[in-house]
């Protein structure tokens, strides 16, 4: 058993507790569990459904995939995963630099290809934001499938900006024991700025790239009444735009 697996909570084999977090969970999550229950889901191994490889030219994959890699390249060093899915809960793309969790999430099968929703999967992060259409974290013993147990989970849906429907999810998952504080305000984050970068795409408008590095410097000084605005620079002008 190598080092991930270690880390992974020793509960194969035994049954769901009746309620999530020692009966002591949100309501959300408890209606959550009796769905996965309803679902007949298996609470003691998590077995989603393999659709083949997933469609990586659609405008959530694209823009979602754009906002994840530059989300990651600020937590390189951090053990956590991003993933957007699509409204059934098929995962899309899957991103992360950290070998341990790649190689244990490849083992419960939450990698591109496969679908997480709750009815295939149970409670989880990803599914929950999409039954709920809100933002969700699911923590350790929160998951009904013990196989999940060992992660924290972080999502939250993604809208199509135009219509309102949902379009799909970004989840964020690390180790259960880490610390999982910003995760959901990430997801949130890295959620709607794929919605909006969705309403940039659908307009046919090109994203200027952020600037990197640049220093503007507002000074007050004396202007005459019939100046007008003294913030008239092209440079302010180009900052505020």
């Amino acid at each position: 058993m190598d080092a991930d697996r270690d880390r992974l909570p020793a509960l194969h084999g035994r049954p769901a507790d009746p309620a999530p977090a020692g009966r002591g969970a949100a309501p959300r999550l408890r209606a959550s569990w009796r769905r996965s229950q309803g679902y007949g889901v298996p609470p003691d191994e998590v077995i989603p459904v393999f659709t083949g490889s997933p469609d990586t030219g659609s405008l959530l994959y694209e823009c979602a995939h754009r906002v994840l890699s530059d989300l990651q390249s600020t937590i390189a060093n951090e053990p956590v995963s991003l993933m957007v899915a699509d409204s059934e809960g098929l995962v899309l793309a899957r991103l992360g630099d950290d070998p341990g969790i790649r190689r244990s999430l490849d083992r419960v099968h939450l990698a591109p290809g496969f679908t997480y929703s709750e009815r295939n999967a149970g409670t989880n992060g990803l599914g929950l934001s999409l039954a709920d259409r809100a933002p969700s974290l699911v923590q350790a013993g929160d998951h009904y499938c013990a196989d999940l147990r060992g992660y924290t989970c972080a999502a939250a849906p993604v809208l199509e900006p135009i219509t309102g429907e949902l379009a799909g999810s970004i989840n964020l998952t690390t180790w259960s024991d880490s610390s999982s504080e910003l995760l959901l305000g990430l997801a949130q984050t890295a959620a709607s700025a794929t919605s909006a970068l969705m309403l940039v795409r659908a307009g046919g408008r090109t994203v200027r790239p952020a600037p990197r590095g640049e220093v503007f410097s507002v000074v007050r000084g004396s202007v005459a009444a019939d100046d007008g605005d003294p913030c008239v620079s092209a440079g302010w002008r180009a900052a505020v735009g």
